[in-house]
């Protein structure tokens, strides 16, 4: 029987109650404030809004380095011997995290990518879910896993209502004409990840501080 060990980004902003439960092993992604660099793990979102307020521009963020992929492989491999790797990346067309595993995994055999097509919690609950398959299916086997990761992220959607327009209008998400018209008909903003990409819609009605569900 085969021993797996899951591998995704901190981006996935899985809670630490899955990571310790699923021995589900992270590798950084970047927050670049200016000239200078953080883990996305060290900052809090305060630290994103103060910067704002200071410069007028938000922070940059950047993916996983082949540096971080090889280090996080090559603990795996000393740990665990004849462990077989399962990396679930963040969505490949956001960010250069899949490519940065692909080039470290040329120095191993048993790395097995998974592009997730998912963000931030709609990638963590793909891979929450490909651990709980494991830890049921005791036999399966790395092509069983990566065939059902490959089936529940088609089936996964992510929404979110952000109650403010201003920091999609400042990140380039919308245009400052969007921004007005959205402001002058009090519209709410929905924002939806489908196959990968970010798409933004809006909902017309008044903007509360207790979004309607989707």
């Amino acid at each position: 029987m085969s021993q797996f060990i899951l591998v995704t980004e901190s981006g996935a902003d899985l809670p630490q109650k899955y990571i310790d439960r699923f021995n589900i092993k992270i590798v950084p992604m970047y927050v670049n404030f200016g000239e200078n660099t953080f883990k996305d793990s060290d900052i809090k979102a305060e630290d994103v809004f103060d910067y704002y307020e200071k410069n007028k521009i938000l922070p940059t963020t950047s993916g996983s380095t082949p540096n971080d992929f090889t280090e996080i492989f090559r603990n795996i491999n000393e740990t665990y011997l004849d462990a077989e790797i399962i990396y679930i990346a963040y969505s490949s067309v956001t960010t250069v995290s899949l490519n940065s595993a692909r080039i470290a995994a040329e120095e191993f055999s048993n790395v097995h990518m998974i592009d997730s097509k998912n963000c931030t919690v709609g990638l963590g609950t793909v891979v929450i879910a490909a651990a709980e398959y494991i830890e049921n299916n005791p036999g399966a086997e790395a092509q069983d896993i990566i065939q059902f990761v490959e089936e529940i992220r088609e089936r996964t959607r992510f929404v979110f209502l952000p109650y403010s327009l201003l920091y999609l209008k400042a990140g380039g998400r919308i245009s400052n004409a969007s921004y007005i018209g959205a402001m002058l008909l009090k519209s709410t903003p929905r924002s939806i990840l489908k196959t990968g990409i970010w798409s933004l819609a809006q909902s017309i009605g008044v903007v509360s501080k207790k979004p309607t569900k989707i």
